[in-house]
């Protein structure tokens, strides 16, 4: 009932037009003010300089990472972009993963992540920890939580024909992330073929990798009738993703 209730207000707050004077900013930050938050010996200190703006962070109104993909977006807090999180050690990312939307295999270098399902489909999640480790596969449910350890290869991938919504803490105020497709591509031709043992290993068009949130996997398309070629909710809003994943929800468990 409880969480039933919380969904409920969610979906209302949704509808009315924010009242915190929140920012969304889309270059990086200037380094002076970076550097003046770094060095500054008190909270009041830290406050003159951030204002009220600098404390707050619109996820709905912030530009997806990479301009977001055909299956959605993510958005990430950190210290290129909120001031507010810099000296805290801390960074905070929303996804809004479309029907069968997944986030690419790689790994943060400097942080670990805490990752929720808030709300839609079961999520599936894989992660390898490093060299001779099997990779470990887990289905999150709504209000299901994960650790992906720093380093660790990781994906998430929605099951479902309804979108979801993710949110993940990060123990850094810069994670940084590497998608594995494109440091594969990064290299040139000689070093992969080497690298897999001189098979004539396959090098890809980087032009044609897809930007995140990416189209995922056969078996959820073909549960969902979603045609690889064709289908794209670049279009959508995030605000509209997580209203259909909200009420997805409530329509899947009551």
């Amino acid at each position: 009932m409880i969480s039933r209730t919380l969904a409920s207000i969610a979906l209302s707050l949704l509808s009315i037009s924010a009242t915190t004077n929140a920012i969304a900013i889309e270059k990086r930050l200037n380094t002076d003010l970076i550097k003046a938050l770094n060095e500054a010996n008190t909270a009041n200190e830290r406050y003159e300089l951030l204002g009220p703006n600098g404390l707050a962070f619109d996820f709905l109104d912030a530009p997806s990472f990479g301009g977001g993909g055909k299956d959605g977006g993510v958005v990430l807090a950190d210290n290129t972009n909120f001031p507010g999180v810099i000296g805290q050690g801390q960074a905070m990312l929303m996804g809004f993963l479309g029907p069968c939307g997944m986030v690419a295999p790689h790994i943060h270098p400097r942080a670990s992540e805490y990752l929720l399902n808030v709300a839609g489909p079961p999520l599936l999640a894989t992660v390898i920890p490093e060299n001779g480790a099997d990779p470990v596969s887990l289905q999150l449910g709504a209000g299901n939580v994960t650790i992906l350890p720093a380093g660790s290869v990781h994906m998430v991938a929605g099951t479902g024909c309804q979108p979801t919504l993710i949110v993940a803490s990060f123990n850094a105020e810069s994670p940084g992330v590497l998608l594995f497709t494109n440091a594969y591509q990064a290299f040139d031709t000689e070093t992969i073929d080497a690298a897999f043992g001189g098979v004539g290993a396959t090098v890809y068009d980087s032009s044609k990798i897809p930007a995140n949130v990416i189209i995922g996997r056969d078996e959820c398309l073909k549960k969902c009738g979603i045609d690889r070629a064709t289908f794209d909710i670049s279009g959508t809003s995030k605000r509209d993703l997580m209203k259909q994943a909200l009420q997805g929800y409530l329509d899947s468990y009551y």
